[in-house]
């Protein structure tokens, strides 16, 4: 089941990172600078008998007013039952953080929801601990301190900030994205060949639709143990996401390998599935190192056991073959041609390279697609 969950989580390591960042940066740190200073201020009506505002008046814009409040933002359920309130907070908080991980598909979501999550959580566990306010001790209750001078008479704090700002630009970044896609949306054009890419020799499972070397749909997705299993449901599920039907696709193109003894194979396996279904079907194929060249250059993908497999391109041509070699003699090779270094397609964006390389790519008869192992396959 562990199993299961790892595989549905949306978030790669970066937009972890980026959620954790920004939560402290934004909400952490200066919601903690916050509740200690305030805390060294008299509380609300402990000022001059002119201005009972510690810091600031009441014609200011903003000034402190330090409370307390029983309920969540701006004291809303401040009447109700602080259990009933702390749990509200809490799976609101929680239930946003696990729509994070499993179901946000864009950074700026998890960047605008981090204020969200940290904020709610915050805001939690100062609940949780007592407070000295005025001489007196209070519990189950948030420290509050901004009031703005706008006719709104609620005293809040950064947390609460954080929440309705993350929710606010959430909502924004929403309509925008929904908008972009629309705009940018590039529809099927039926009367024309539809041109299916996919490559599942490395880590991921690359896919583009296209048609007149412009892409109309892709979709990158971190592939498991489960490959095989799965990659024509993958197909099927970009098909319907452009609204067309998989027998319609006129043209496959696949990278042949190097890579993952069973990715290498998904190529022979999308053949014989589409053969199936009507031989009209072309195949077009390129080595993986190729497709990574960017045309005077090193290409290296990782073999395992620190080797890699390395071809040596110059004017978009290859040098000698595709080899196995370790790290110290890439090294040497790079020293002297004084070529840069491509590896496992880090930092290179594979559908540009498929466009770059649209031509390279040479049409096969699918009973001839084979898979480029360069090395046996290892088997436990």
């Amino acid at each position: 089941m562990l199993k299961s969950l790892k595989k549905m989580i949306k978030l790669n390591l970066k937009d972890k990172i980026l959620f954790t960042i920004t939560g402290l940066i934004i909400v952490v740190i200066p919601s903690l600078i916050m509740s200690l200073w305030v805390r060294t201020l008299p509380p609300a009506g402990f000022g001059t008998e002119t201005n009972p505002y510690p810091w600031g008046s009441q014609t200011d814009f903003i000034h402190i007013y330090v409370t307390t409040n029983p309920g969540i933002a701006f004291s809303f359920l401040s009447n109700q039952n602080v259990v009933l309130v702390s749990l509200i907070q809490l799976i609101i908080s929680l239930a946003v953080l696990v729509s994070i991980f499993f179901f946000a598909n864009k950074r700026i979501y998890t960047f605008t929801l981090s204020g969200v999550v940290f904020g709610g959580l915050f805001n939690f566990f100062d609940r949780l601990i007592p407070k000295v306010i005025g001489g007196a001790t209070i519990k189950n209750e948030v420290l509050d301190y901004l009031q703005f001078n706008t006719g709104f008479d609620a005293i809040f704090n950064v947390p609460d900030m954080c929440v309705v700002g993350g929710t606010s630009l959430f909502v924004v970044s929403v309509i925008v994205c929904v908008i972009f896609d629309l705009v940018n949306e590039t529809k099927i054009n039926k009367n024309k060949p539809i041109n299916f890419f996919i490559d599942t020799t490395q880590k991921k499972c690359n896919m583009s639709i296209f048609q007149d070397n412009k892409n109309i749909y892709s979709k990158s997705i971190v592939t498991n143990n489960n490959l095989t299993d799965l990659v024509i449901e993958y197909i099927k599920k970009v098909c319907v996401k452009v609204k067309i039907k998989p027998e319609q696709i006129n043209n496959f193109y696949l990278t042949t390998g190097p890579g993952s003894f069973t990715g290498n194979r998904i190529g022979t396996i999308i053949a014989k599935t589409w053969v199936s279904i009507g031989e009209s079907i072309n195949f077009y194929t390129i080595d993986s190192n190729y497709l990574q060249t960017k045309g005077n250059d090193i290409s290296i993908l990782d073999a395992k056991g620190s080797k890699y497999y390395v071809g040596i391109y110059k004017n978009n041509k290859l040098v000698g073959k595709v080899k196995i070699l370790s790290i110290d003699e890439i090294e040497l090779i790079k020293n002297k041609s004084k070529l840069d270094v491509s590896k496992d397609f880090e930092g290179i964006d594979i559908f540009k390279q498929l466009f770059f390389h649209i031509k390279d790519f040479k049409k096969v008869d699918w009973k001839k697609i084979k898979p480029n192992y360069i090395k046996p396959a290892i088997t436990k």
